[in-house]
């Protein structure tokens, strides 16, 4: 699975992540937007808690920049700013998943050769002690 790599996919990303009325069609595009969507929940649940305020405050609860301005008690430029920076965090988090989830694949198949040589041994084995 592919995990948003840019501002604009983070974005969509975080809309879809967050919106109970997003819909989706095909089957396919459905399975997988299930899976981002709890990539990009797992990986707000990794920012520290002025990065997932803001984030939730203007993704989940849709709120305005000047809102969450008013309410954190900020200039609307001081939001952006902060939201802009959560969002590059979110952006490493996410890239960070991503390459994390690689590793794993990648390492899966590697165990496929010892367990053929595991069961080479042993064949081997069992075949010498018929032959004893």
């Amino acid at each position: 699975m592919s995990y948003p790599v840019d501002d604009v996919e983070v974005l969509s990303e975080l809309r879809l992540a967050f919106d109970p009325e997003a819909s989706i069609s095909e089957p396919d595009r459905v399975a997988e937007m299930v899976g981002v969507q709890q990539a990009v929940r797992n990986a707000v649940a990794q920012l520290g808690d002025d990065d997932q305020d803001v984030i939730l405050r203007r993704y989940f609860w849709g709120q305005s920049y000047q809102e969450i301005a008013e309410d954190l008690k900020l200039t609307e430029a001081a939001t952006r700013q902060r939201l802009h920076r959560a969002r590059q965090r979110l952006h490493h988090i996410l890239l960070r998943q991503e390459q994390e989830e690689d590793r794993v694949q990648n390492r899966a198949p590697s165990l496929a050769p010892r367990a053929e040589q595991r069961r080479s041994r042993e064949s081997r084995d069992e075949h010498n002690r018929e032959g004893d």
